[in-house]
């Protein structure tokens, strides 16, 4: 009997196992199965990033354009704005004064320190002739860009004139 008992649990161990296996294998399958559609998820999760990456990226180049055109766009708006302001009578205004004042902070300099002698101001009112390479140099070059200050010269010298006097 001893035997007879042996081999049924021997049976019974056998069966459980084969039981065990198969609910092992399903839950192996299911798993399996699951893991499928994550890898699928996975994978579309993956190309969607790589797309909005690229998406990102051409943003990113059209905005550096945008912002490049409108640097260029407010660099030529204030060099107009500059080239319109120096033409202007009141940068012309603006220059004199600061030629006067650098002028006359010249000559007190001068006749604080130079107490002996005498300062000639004949070169402000005429102007030392160039030499002509240095004219044919000067015409070339700032021709075209020559602008008429009729009489803004004539006031700085003879308002530093008047002052140094």
């Amino acid at each position: 009997m001893d035997m007879w008992l042996y081999m049924k649990r021997t049976i019974n161990v056998v069966k459980r196992g084969k039981k065990m296996y198969k609910d092992g294998r399903s839950k192996v399958e299911a798993i399996e199965a699951k893991l499928a559609k994550i890898r699928v998820n996975l994978d579309v999760a993956v190309d969607a990033a790589w797309e909005f990456e690229e998406a990102k990226q051409a943003v990113e180049v059209v905005l550096e354009a945008a912002e490049q055109s409108r640097a260029d766009e407010i660099k030529a708006a204030v060099k107009k704005v500059i080239t319109q302001y120096r033409s202007s009578e009141d940068f012309t205004v603006l220059l004199d004064r600061e030629v006067r004042a650098r002028m006359v902070d010249l000559i007190y300099r001068f006749k604080c320190f130079n107490l002996g002698k005498k300062l000639n101001l004949n070169f402000l009112a005429n102007f030392p002739p160039l030499p002509e390479v240095l004219m044919e140099d000067y015409e070339s070059e700032y021709a075209p860009a020559k602008k008429s200050t009729k009489g803004t010269t004539s006031n700085v010298v003879d308002a530093v004139t008047d002052t140094a006097v």
